[in-house]
């Protein structure tokens, strides 16, 4: 394990100089080239050349309080604030986490205090908003497992196959051609006759028919 730099007279010169003038110790450390806690460790050291001033600790206690009141107030928002936030993007289909990061929050906080009553107001009697249930349909064709579909919208996987069932009912089905249309497309691209085609299935029986055995039992009239 290498020890850690010795410190110069120019650096605790530095160090003191910014310190008592009250600037912060972010600011402290990029001018003197090191860290913020090996700066705070070398002014606090009993055995340290810095003697630091009050006054300049005054200075740095007074903006550490004023930035965090700042803060305080910035993040912190009230239940009726936060649920008109959340409506929106659940009705335009965001997933649980893509709502946290849009709003500011981790999931965990969103899925524990706001979720369930947003959901409640963004999807009265538990109906759906199209752009949910799209969201979930597509989620579930890229390969997504059911519980995975659930975990991100906060759902049970029992709901998630009814809505992707629901889904996949309404989609409209292509009609497959008849065996004729088929014969006619094969042809024209040079391929084989399709299974179960009339012409493939009289062959199959021409050539059963030719290597059938002749049935002994049979009685002789």
């Amino acid at each position: 394990m290498s020890k850690p730099k010795p410190w110069t007279p120019e650096e605790d010169a530095k160090l003191e100089t910014l310190a008592n003038a009250g600037k912060s110790w972010d600011a402290i450390a990029k001018v003197v080239g090191r860290s913020k806690s090996s700066c705070q460790l070398r002014a606090s050291s009993p055995n340290s050349p810095v003697t630091l001033s009050e006054e300049g600790m005054h200075i740095r206690r007074a903006r550490l309080a004023e930035n965090m009141g700042n803060l305080r107030k910035t993040n912190v928002r009230t239940k009726k604030d936060t649920i008109p936030l959340i409506v929106p993007l659940i009705q335009r289909g965001l997933t649980a986490q893509e709502i946290a990061n849009e709003i500011g929050i981790t999931k965990h906080h969103l899925t524990s205090y706001y979720y369930k009553e947003a959901k409640e107001i963004a999807c009265p009697r538990g109906k759906l908003t199209p752009q949910i249930l799209q969201r979930i349909y597509l989620l579930r064709k890229s390969g997504l497992s059911l519980r995975e579909i659930g975990y991100h919208f906060c759902m049970c996987m029992e709901s998630v196959r009814q809505i992707i069932r629901r889904a996949s009912s309404d989609e409209p089905r292509q009609e497959s051609p008849n065996s004729e249309e088929m014969f006619l497309i094969r042809k024209n691209n040079g391929n084989a006759l399709p299974t179960g085609h009339p012409i493939v299935m009289q062959g199959l029986w021409r050539g059963l028919e030719k290597w059938r055995m002749p049935d002994t039992n049979v009685a002789r009239g």
